[in-house]
């Protein structure tokens, strides 16, 4: 068998356009990822920017003065003018320093014919 010099020279032509054409594809795609990764960058501190936003929008949501109106305003409820019967607060001296369990302060408050639960 015998090869002739231009089918030596039209395969190394082939190869040569073959490899630039990969590297220009390859060049091509990492350009465009590139792109894609600059816009997704600028969508994410864009969605960080947003997400500070409403951070900021629910703790004034939260703050204990708005809820106070939109109840007396809106709500037309009204804080107890007695104190609150179910309201249990210790003795400041005492029950310091020491565990107490429920049955021990409730039978130490007091309370009528609860001690025995």
């Amino acid at each position: 068998m015998q090869y002739s010099p231009f089918r030596w020279y039209f395969c190394t032509i082939t190869l040569f356009v073959m490899g630039g054409l990969i590297y220009v594809w390859c060049h091509v795609t990492t350009l465009s990822q590139g792109e894609q990764i600059t816009a997704l960058r600028e969508k994410r501190e864009s969605l960080i920017r947003a997400q500070d936003r409403l951070k900021v929008q629910v703790a004034a949501l939260q703050k204990a003065s708005r809820i106070r109106e939109i109840a007396a305003n809106e709500l037309e409820m009204q804080f107890p003018d007695e104190r609150p019967n179910n309201l249990y607060t210790a003795p400041a001296s005492g029950l310091m320093g020491r565990s107490v369990s429920l049955r021990t302060v409730s039978v130490q408050s007091g309370s009528s014919g609860h001690a025995g639960r």
